[in-house]
């Protein structure tokens, strides 16, 4: 009698960050599981043959990265790393009527909510400028509410980000505990200067995309790969 052994399940690479994570405008200008096929975090994942796990969310605050980062540590299995990419700290995110609210200074989002195990959207219906402001949305009927509160909101709450600053200093400590305290890599990026995370890797500081106020394209985000693995992985 002759045994044969179970395929090996490969570990998975679990990845989460805002739109330079997801990679936004490779293939569509907000999420497209087709975006996340052309991001750095596909090319990392293929060279070191690992499964893929990202859960970033194009104009997701920190506190979503931190979130969904834990949400999938606790449900997945054999973990080889994660990688968290912070994002600028003036971000608002919350729930509210089962749809995601986020604003920041120059554009305002509403769409329906969703968890990190599904993470496809519906065409935008709307996304218009205005006074300087994007507003985009899956709801028309949301338009109107953006518009009211944004003003609000940035005045208020982001006028002062050290509150916020020092939450994303929790949250990066809690991540790094709970991957060292379960023996997986952590990889911590920062795609914004205002995080100002110690230890963090800037991994856009001074690139001509980020000079440009550009998302990078496929053909960056093969740098940003390369750059981390050798960083990294080596």
């Amino acid at each position: 009698m002759s045994y044969t052994n179970p395929p090996t399940q490969k570990q998975t690479l679990l990845v989460s960050g805002c739109s330079l994570t997801h990679g936004c405008e490779i293939y569509n200008a907000f999420m497209h599981p087709k975006n996340v096929e052309g991001s750095y975090s596909r090319i990392i994942a293929n060279k070191l043959d690992l499964d893929l796990r990202n859960v970033a969310l194009s104009g997701g605050s920190n506190e979503w990265i931190f979130l969904s980062t834990m949400e999938q540590i606790r449900k997945l299995n054999n973990i080889h790393s994660v990688i968290v990419a912070w994002t600028g700290v003036s971000r608002l995110m919350w729930t509210h009527k089962e749809r995601f609210w986020m604003m920041c200074g120059p554009w305002a989002t509403s769409i329906k909510r969703l968890s990190p195990d599904s993470m496809e959207f519906p065409d935008w219906k709307r996304n218009v400028e205005e006074g300087g402001v994007w507003y985009n949305t899956d709801d028309l009927e949301c338009l109107e509410t953006l518009k009211k509160h944004h003003r609000l909101f940035v005045e208020h709450y982001l006028d002062d980000t050290d509150g916020l600053r020092d939450k994303l200093l929790s949250y990066s400590l809690a991540l790094r505990s709970t991957c060292e305290s379960k023996g997986i890599k952590f990889v911590e990026l920062a795609a914004y200067q205002d995080a100002r995370i110690p230890g963090a890797y800037y991994f856009s500081d001074g690139k001509p995309w980020r000079l440009k106020a550009r998302h990078p394209d496929h053909e960056v985000h093969k740098d940003i790969a390369e750059e981390i693995l050798n960083k990294f992985y080596q």
